[in-house]
């Protein structure tokens, strides 16, 4: 319950910036233009706080935050005094009126370069596209694609990280033809290109996995069925279990990763479980009642206990893998307006494809 209210304080917070950013542009281009701006609104219905300045602007905050409003002088929205027929909104020549309605929408453009620019001069994390292991049966497999296969292009297009990789697949929605992908194999040092099918391409409307509806899956580190540091008071801790257990079995059921055990606490709230597990060398069994905990609404079962630490070899891959997009404070202006300009014109070609029926 306090996440799902941190969620809604936090979209009410987000939207009020955009709000504001995107009003703030017509009112300062309205200004500019000479109109006279009698209210400017973040958010509607009852206002909880209004200020008059002595321009005559009106600034409200009302009680509804879910968008707000520049109101200006315009003749056709009630009489204007002669003398202020020049400050009306009407009255102005075609381009200013133009510029006025665009300024909303350009300033949320620049809010967006903004923000990727500080993001890009402080530097962002990311990671080197690495397959992991694929289906055999995915058209990635099937094209020839192999885990440990470091992605390199798409269509042509260099792709330096992983959220590059699902821009570009993400591009592709709902066309037909091939994607072509070139990957540099494992001890090799030259790319090689690989044409994977559409036509077999069909995404999971409940539990859309672009990359993984390719049968492309990222390498992601494998963590032992152990366990890591135990919190005291807990369901694990009342249950004997110990830092560094090796989970064998949960009812019957081998816990290969740690990823099983995950799975087979959290389906069972509340519940005994029959656990195998080596301790120094001995096999023990043990029956462990599990804890309980609401996630996202649901009631999910709960031991109390920390993940295992990585194996040396797979925290050196990881170390290999990351990597930061750090620029300077004047390169970083132009990744800010490339990143803004990718992602507008991938929004604008996923309405297209709505349209004309290609996704949905």
């Amino acid at each position: 319950m306090i996440d799902f209210f941190w969620n809604i304080a936090s979209f009410i917070v987000a939207l009020g910036i955009l709000v504001t950013i995107h009003e703030y542009g017509h009112f300062w281009v309205a200004r500019k233009m000479g109109v006279k701006v009698l209210r400017f609104s973040v958010g509607f219905g009852k206002a909880l706080w209004s200020k008059t300045a002595k321009s005559g602007t009106e600034y409200v905050v009302a009680a509804i935050p879910l968008g707000g409003y520049v109101k200006m002088l315009d003749e056709r929205e009630g009489e204007v005094k002669e003398e202020e027929k020049h400050l009306a909104f009407n009255t102005q020549p075609v381009l200013a009126r133009i510029a006025i309605v665009i300024a909303g929408p350009a300033a949320n453009f620049l809010l967006a370069i903004f923000v990727y620019w500080w993001m890009f001069v402080l530097g962002v994390p990311a990671l080197k596209p690495y397959l992991g292991e694929l289906p055999e049966q995915g058209i990635a497999a099937m094209a020839g694609l192999h885990a440990g296969d470091e992605i390199i292009a798409i269509d042509g297009k260099k792709v330096a990280d992983r959220e590059a990789v699902n821009f570009a697949v993400a591009r592709r929605m709902g066309e037909d033809g091939e994607i072509e992908i070139s990957v540099r194999h494992q001890q090799e040092s030259f790319v090689r290109d690989y044409a994977l099918p559409l036509s077999n391409w069909q995404i999971d409307d409940k539990q859309p996995d672009i990359l993984g509806s390719l049968g492309l899956v990222f390498w992601s580190p494998t963590y032992p069925p152990q366990l890591g540091d135990v919190l005291p008071d807990q369901a694990a801790a009342r249950a004997g279990l110990l830092k560094g257990d090796r989970i064998d079995s949960i009812n019957g059921q081998k816990m290969n990763d740690w990823m099983d055990i995950v799975k087979a606490i959290s389906s069972q709230p509340e519940t005994k479980l029959d656990v195998v597990l080596h301790r120094d060398a001995q096999e023990l069994e043990m029956s462990v009642l599990t804890g309980s905990r609401e996630l996202n609404g649901e009631k999910r079962g709960y031991l109390g206990v920390a993940m295992p630490e990585l194996a040396q070899a797979q925290q050196k891959q990881i170390e290999s893998m990351q990597y930061r997009h750090q620029y300077g404070i004047f390169e970083a202006i132009g990744k800010g307006i490339e990143k803004t300009w990718e992602i507008t014109l991938l929004t604008f070609r996923f309405i297209g494809k709505m349209f004309s029926g290609e996704v949905s």
